[in-house]
């Protein structure tokens, strides 16, 4: 089971950077009969078919649209679905995958009513297996990164480990791999909390000895074994930076580049050790090749680009980039100021423009990372995929 998606968001920049405006859509149903593959019409016809459909087949409708990124969809068919009640593993399946999509939404600032309780309720209630293992997951990461509550994380993990245990038997060697090497990446988030570098850095050694175990078997389990290593290898670079040994963030992250390098998130985090490292040059070179592969992430790239430059004495360079990341995400408040930062440095006519649009995003908020942030001061989300999870 693959389980990596990326944000709604994504998939707005990616028909925004490709120019196919007809794959602007939040229902598979809205597109073109013209345009319909017969995968498609096939996902069309199991949507029309929802509320008939057993819930194994609900289950695998949900995991593509999610996929897809297309997480409204699968609330809409959830809303009001009356066999949600978690009785077996299915339809643990079904209510895990309306609560992620709601939580995916609700952190990119969508108007989702989205409580962690419902994630709560399937780690108490589902029968064992994999979905109730990723419920207890989730009750760890969300403790953790949004409650800063390392008392419940620790007794979460407590639970989820035990479920480990219930559960290897009923699960197959790589789902108990993916589950196993998921645990201790989010357990590092304990030690990290409490400041004990080394038991940080031994959980996040457990994780990926897991993740390496993984890889073996067919096309397909070796693509799941991928994405088990994936998050590994960039939560392995956060713990660097955190613990500030740059040097080895540095091996881990050109590591991370060599295994994926037309991934432009790989290149993000190159960028951002250079750039901690006190190189702003090879920070520069990073961000420009991650611009050249977004999305995802394009907005904060850009900006990032445009930090460079600007730290580097390029004004002109640097306003031109800022410009590009609110063009694809115009509540990038970060990059507003930015723009208006360089303008009045140029004396450029754009300052006022500038200015206002500052202005506008602090009376109505912004979902972008506030200026200043350092994402390494905490392991990345881990779903990793984000995606613009990333920062």
């Amino acid at each position: 089971m693959l389980w990596q998606t990326m944000n709604a968001s994504f998939r707005e920049e990616l028909v925004h950077a490709s120019g196919y405006q007809e794959y602007a859509l939040g229902d598979p149903r809205q597109l073109d009969v013209a345009l319909r593959t017969p995968d498609w019409r096939a996902l069309v016809a199991y949507i029309e078919e929802f509320p008939s459909l057993e819930a194994r087949a609900k289950a695998k409708v949900l995991r593509v649209l999610n996929r897809l990124g297309l997480f409204k969809c699968t609330i809409d068919l959830t809303s009001e679905d009356r066999s949600l009640k978690i009785t077996d593993e299915t339809s643990a399946g079904v209510s895990w995958l309306r609560a992620y999509a709601r939580y995916r939404l609700h952190n990119e600032g969508g108007n989702i009513d989205y409580s962690v309780a419902e994630f709560e309720h399937i780690a108490t209630v589902a029968p064992s297996g994999l979905w109730k293992l990723a419920a207890i997951y989730q009750k760890v990461v969300q403790s953790v990164k949004h409650e800063g509550n390392v008392h419940a994380a620790e007794a979460w993990q407590k639970v989820h480990s035990e479920e480990i245990v219930r559960a290897s038997h009923e699960i197959s060697r790589h789902d108990l791999l993916m589950a196993k090497s998921r645990f201790h990446r989010v357990h590092a988030f304990i030690p990290q909390m409490k400041g004990d570098d080394i038991g940080t850095r031994r959980e996040m050694e457990l994780a990926e000895r897991y993740a390496k175990e993984s890889f073996h078997g067919d096309a397909v389990q070796l693509a799941y074994a991928k994405e088990i290593a994936w998050p590994v290898r960039e939560s392995s670079i956060k713990e660097a930076l955190w613990s500030q040994d740059l040097e080895l963030a540095l091996e881990r992250a050109l590591n991370h580049r060599d295994q994926d390098p037309f991934d432009a998130r790989v290149w993000v985090n190159c960028g951002e050790v250079y750039l901690e490292m006190g190189n702003p040059e090879n920070a520069l070179e990073a961000y420009l090749e991650a611009a050249r592969l977004a999305p995802p992430g394009g907005a904060l790239i850009n900006f990032m680009v445009g930090h460079c430059h600007e730290v580097l004495g390029d004004s002109d360079l640097a306003l031109d980039r800022y410009l590009a990341s609110l063009r694809i995400d115009p509540l990038a408040i970060s990059s507003a100021r930015g723009a208006m930062r360089v303008s009045e440095k140029l004396g450029s006519r754009l300052l006022r423009w500038a200015q206002m649009q500052v202005e506008s995003l602090e009376k109505v908020g912004s979902a972008s990372p506030p200026e200043g942030s350092a994402p390494h001061r905490q392991l990345p989300p881990p779903e990793g995929g984000a995606s613009t999870e990333t920062r």
